[in-house]
């Protein structure tokens, strides 16, 4: 709505002259001071990518607000996942046993093969049928 509405026109007066059909003038009005604000311009624009398994991992058991592991299983598995992220490519093995804190995989990067092949080594290979 805001590229199609918003963005083509260059003042308020005009983006309040082609107000969106399915919104009152009120709410119209509403969206056109927020996005003006600078709050809003400085929010960034999100990266769309779809996270890979073992971002997706991360993200449903960590806490939102400080990062932790939701419990010592997950921190356990995050941690295997970081040891074998960390090994040059092609060296990773399913005996290794030293572990690290950090738990980022955005910054390192690995071929997507090799992602998931870590991602089975830690968590086994999938189960069919199961989302």
């Amino acid at each position: 709505m805001k590229a199609k509405y918003y963005n083509p026109y260059n003042t308020d007066e005009e983006r309040l002259r082609h107000r969106p059909p399915h919104l009152s003038n009120d709410d119209w009005r509403w969206l056109i001071h927020f996005w003006g604000t600078p709050e809003a311009k400085a929010q960034k624009k999100e990266d769309r990518s779809e996270p890979n398994r073992i971002e997706m991992f991360s993200l449903t058991h960590t806490h939102t607000k400080d990062g932790t592991p939701v419990d010592d299983r997950s921190k356990e598995i995050m941690d295997q996942f970081q040891q074998l992220l960390s090994q040059p490519e092609g060296t990773f093995s399913s005996t290794s046993t030293s572990f690290e804190a950090s738990t980022s995989v955005s910054s390192t990067f690995v071929a997507s093969t090799s992602i998931d092949e870590i991602y089975t080594q830690v968590m086994g290979p999938g189960r069919h049928g199961y989302v």
